[in-house]
């Protein structure tokens, strides 16, 4: 997907930032969530949480798919807001096919200035009190606080490959990615010197991979909205 902008960006992933309220949310939805062969994982201030379910027609799954789809168009409008081309038609066909765009993005905004932007944007969209209600919006209390707890919040989710799932489950078993392979980052990194990658990352949250990523030459960017490490 593109959008109109002055400055081109790669992303190769999806990262969430959450507020402890959306963890309590996301983490009521989980303990009746278990969908077979489809683990969601929900990581950061409470550790891990991991469930699987039969059953497709569970409420608190289509819940889910709601609020991810809501996530994507709000990363979307702050790409478009931001000025940003998103660039993804090189993960066609390649082994990296199931990263998909998401908020690998770095700006250096203020926080409240980057949250009305994508609020702004956002206002026109039918669901957006809903995106505010289910804490996807995560800046609408304290967007202060909410950049304090940026990159503590890692959604992810895997889809078993011998099992066959519905369209909407594999479509978002594509958005969800398992960021902490490392293998697969530093293969993507290697693969990608050629364009502009942008990483928000939660390098306190992820020391691992922070320390990886500088191995592989990147530049640990810190901004008062998203630390990132982005190739320059």
């Amino acid at each position: 997907m593109k959008y109109r902008g002055t400055r081109a960006v790669d992303l190769i992933g999806l990262v969430h930032f959450a507020t402890e309220g959306y963890y309590q949310t996301i983490q009521q939805y989980l303990e009746g969530l278990a969908y077979h062969g489809y683990h969601i994982f929900c990581e950061g201030i409470d550790g891990e949480s991991e469930t699987e379910s039969t059953d497709d027609t569970d409420p608190a799954l289509l819940l889910w798919f709601e609020m991810v789809e809501m996530m994507i168009l709000a990363q979307q409008k702050l790409a478009e807001a931001w000025g940003l081309v998103i660039q993804t038609e090189h993960l066609r066909g390649s082994r990296y096919n199931d990263l998909i765009s998401g908020s690998w993005i770095c700006v250096d905004l203020p926080a409240r200035e980057a949250a009305q932007m994508l609020c702004d944007a956002m206002r026109d969209e039918p669901n957006f009190e809903t995106a505010l209600r289910s804490s996807i919006c995560f800046w609408r209390h304290d967007p202060d606080a909410a950049q304090r707890r940026l990159g503590e919040a890692l959604l992810k989710g895997q889809q078993a490959p011998d099992t066959a799932l519905p369209p909407e489950v594999q479509r978002v078993g594509k958005i969800i990615i398992d960021a902490r392979n490392e293998y697969l980052l530093r293969m993507t990194l290697r693969t990608r010197k050629d364009r502009p990658l942008a990483y928000p990352w939660g390098a306190g949250h992820l020391p691992g991979i922070a320390r990886a990523l500088e191995a592989e030459g990147q530049e640990c960017v810190s901004v008062e909205w998203i630390p990132a490490f982005k190739i320059p």
